[in-house]
């Protein structure tokens, strides 16, 4: 395989139209108040409505339907992706409508060993069709079983140095902690912002894969994730640089999520972890944290670190 023609190669792009209704739509999935929320709710508030910086994932995810990863993975089995970890980098604040172009890239492929599969990277590019400004950089990690051994002697894609830092959080405690309890239907509605996998709303298929019971969307809980950490920090969206985060267990529909936050001594980066209160011990989200944007390190600065990381 030659790994540099498979990042140059040139993919279809994914256009995104979306309304004031399609944010509102989001920010409710992700269980938004009005007592705590009402900018990312109502469109006549002072300043215009605010969009959560994970909207740049749903409207870039698409973009990666139209690649055939079966091409570059032999016998693997792509229904059995996992999505294991997510970047997104913002350009600037993200438009409340209109439309988005996204280009998606395949950035990296590693050979986990024969029978164990690869772990992939798609990276996309998304702009706003009016204005053509650059908004937000995309990463999805995806751990593809099956397959592998097919070897990657190339050396790792350059990627930034957020995405690929460990964000441990530190070893004292959290500065911050928050709860919410989702809705048992918390699933049903954040579907309607584009994710129909049956996995999240049909209890034969959720069996079938070794649930107990449907799960909510990692999306879902990174989006909840998101807004409390701000919510905390008394922030904005568009206070927000970066954000990643590693999905290390599901959630159920109707647990109680707790988020905690400990901020970097010169409030650059909030690193966190999202815990199941009905678990214990359980993480949902770990290898967490939100960059945010400072006097000092400008919004939309893509820094890109040459890295020999495994993964």
């Amino acid at each position: 395989m030659d790994i540099e023609s498979v990042r140059k190669q040139n993919f279809p792009p994914y256009y995104h139209n979306y309304t004031h209704r399609d944010i509102i739509l989001y920010h409710l999935g992700l269980g938004c108040m009005l007592e705590h929320d009402q900018e990312m709710l109502y469109e006549g508030t002072p300043g215009g409505l605010q969009v959560l910086p994970t909207y740049a994932i749903i409207a870039a995810h698409p973009s990666m339907y139209g690649l055939s990863l079966s091409e570059y993975i032999p016998d693997a089995d792509m229904s059995k992706g996992l999505h294991g970890e997510q970047y997104v980098e913002l350009y600037a604040a993200l438009p409340s409508k209109g439309r988005m172009i996204s280009r998606p890239q395949i950035l990296d492929i590693r050979d986990k060993g024969l029978g164990k599969g690869a772990v992939v990277i798609i990276r996309t590019v998304t702009t706003d069709e009016m204005s053509g400004q650059q908004l937000a950089v995309c990463e999805f990690v995806a751990y593809i079983l099956g397959g592998g051994g097919f070897g990657s002697p190339w050396p790792p894609a350059s990627r930034p140095m957020s995405a690929i830092a460990a964000h441990s959080p530190p070893r004292r405690s959290p500065d911050y902690t928050l709860q919410e309890k989702t809705s048992v239907d918390q699933a049903a509605l954040y579907r309607l912002s584009g994710d129909f996998n049956p996995l999240h709303i049909d209890p034969k298929v959720s069996t079938s894969l070794g649930y107990l019971r449907p799960i909510l969307h990692g999306l879902c809980t990174l989006g909840i994730s998101v807004k409390l950490v701000l919510r905390a920090l008394k922030l904005g969206p568009a206070s927000v640089m970066s954000v990643k985060a590693r999905f290390s267990k599901h959630v159920f529909p109707g647990e109680t999520l707790e988020v905690r936050v400990w901020v970097d001594g010169e409030g650059k980066v909030a690193t966190f972890e999202t815990c199941v209160l009905e678990r214990p011990g359980v993480i949902a989200i770990s290898s967490a944290a939100v960059g945010i944007v400072s006097n000092n390190l400008a919004p939309g600065k893509f820094r890109v670190h040459n890295t020999n990381s495994k993964l």
